[in-house]
């Protein structure tokens, strides 16, 4: 996954979750088979699964994670 390319691509055309994404750390945690959001707010995913998925596919994954954290 090109994390720089999906937070540019979130942040020009889906400015809510734009907004909400500046706040969050993304990183990788392989040892998890999807992707998900911490406690404290962290999103981790793995990467062979997010490379599986088209970029639309993973812009749709971080924003679904992101909305984990705005709604606690």
């Amino acid at each position: 996954m090109n994390e720089r390319r999906i937070k540019t691509q979130i942040m020009l055309y889906f400015k809510f979750f734009g907004a909400l994404l500046h706040n969050i750390d993304i990183g990788v945690d392989n040892s998890c088979p999807t992707a998900y959001i911490t406690p404290t707010g962290k999103l981790r995913y793995n990467e062979k699964f997010m490379d599986s998925l088209t970029e639309k596919e993973q812009i749709f994954i971080i924003c679904h994670e992101i909305l984990h954290a705005a709604f606690g």
